[in-house]
């Protein structure tokens, strides 16, 4: 495969700003219907903070130029604050945007996230919707109510040619290690 790089320019408000006080990283980006990219990506003072915030651009040009970052969703104005940890971002079969995403119930907050107390901290799985190509976003929905261990979502979604969708979650079954499990949704 040849990559050939068209146009580098910073769109996160870290880079665009040259803020070394913020990182933005794990970008998911998927094409919509109309042929617009929509890229999310997690914001916060470190990769792994417990101040992190979803952001979502959409660009007409292939990343040329990005439209201003909206915020999808920002737990952390919540008592006790529930940031976003990790997520993912697609575009569903009806040409939504669907992001689902884990969040942390910040009771232990000098904590290192993946240290055994910031482990130890209620987790929840959520699932927010846009059907105006990433302008607005429905409420946040829980869309995990078995509570297997500490929930938290990995990797790609995928829409499959049924129109259902397989998410791909990890969680610490209590035994120290991390197991992975698929759902599959039709009711997305």
């Amino acid at each position: 495969m040849k990559v050939e790089v068209l146009h580098d320019i910073a769109v996160t408000p870290n880079l665009a700003q040259k803020n070394t006080n913020q990182a933005c990283a794990y970008a998911m980006i998927d094409r919509l219907k109309d042929g617009q990219v929509f890229c999310a990506y997690r914001c916060g003072t470190t990769k792994h903070s417990y101040d992190g915030r979803l952001l979502g651009q959409t660009s007409a040009d292939k990343g040329k130029t990005c439209a201003e970052p909206i915020v999808i969703y920002e737990g952390t104005d919540l008592s006790p604050p529930r940031p976003m940890v990790s997520f993912q971002a697609f575009a569903a079969r009806d040409g939504s945007l669907m992001v689902v995403m884990s969040t942390i119930e910040v009771t232990e907050p000098g904590s290192y996230l993946f240290s055994d107390k910031g482990r130890s901290q209620p987790r929840q799985c959520y699932k927010t919707h846009s059907y105006d190509g990433g302008a607005t976003w429905t409420a946040p929905e829980p869309i995990n109510s078995a509570k297997k261990g500490t929930p938290g979502v990995v990797g790609k979604s995928f829409v499959l040619a049924n129109g259902e969708i397989l998410f791909n979650f990890s969680f610490r079954p209590g035994m120290g290690s991390c197991a992975m499990s698929g759902c599959f949704s039709s009711d997305n």
